[in-house]
């Protein structure tokens, strides 16, 4: 008869893999306005010819579609972390409270891109059956309202994380690198 084990699961290299995420998303994203501009985004509707502006289009469609579910599933892995570090019950409330509020809008979007038109290919072929187009510009900007002051909660809570830690105050507040 077999034992399990107690011993828990050694924990993964500590390694940095940031600056390779802010590069390959950085270049994907600049690879995207690259090729709208191409085509003629940044220009009067007048002076593009008609299927340039389609393709046009068709990629800022994609672009906000992966935009959105990255944003969403970046901020909940920054949560995670958080609660990795310390996990007290008022910190569980708020981090599960932004997760589930980050899922709500980001979630929200993507369901406005993907429900908008009538086939989804209707947003960018600029002829068909669409929602007035204020419900998708209103649902961005409410979502980034809350991106926003996720941003602040997620920038300020490794602050209140490591406040109670015993250190001098100056210490806490500046960092030295030796």
């Amino acid at each position: 008869m077999a034992t399990r084990s107690t011993v828990p699961p050694p924990e993964p290299p500590d390694g940095n893999v940031g600056p390779a995420l802010v590069i390959s998303s950085s270049t994907l994203m600049s690879l995207v306005v690259i090729a709208q501009v191409h085509y003629g985004d940044g220009r009067h509707r007048a002076y593009i010819d008609s299927s340039d502006y389609e393709t046009a289009n068709r990629l800022g469609w994609y672009a906000l579609l992966l935009f959105f579910v990255a944003t969403c599933l970046m901020k909940i892995s920054i949560c995670l972390l958080l609660l990795r570090i310390k996990n007290e019950r008022w910190l569980r409330w708020l981090i599960y409270g932004m997760m589930a509020g980050l899922v709500v809008t980001n979630g929200g979007v993507v369901v406005i891109l993907l429900a908008e038109c009538r086939p989804v290919d209707e947003y960018w072929d600029d002829v068909g059956l669409c929602w007035d187009p204020r419900v998708r510009v209103f649902s961005i900007y409410l979502t980034i309202a809350y991106q926003i002051l996720t941003d602040l909660l997620c920038s300020c809570l490794p602050l209140v994380v490591i406040w109670k830690v015993r250190i001098p105050l100056k210490s806490k507040l500046l960092s030295r690198n030796q």
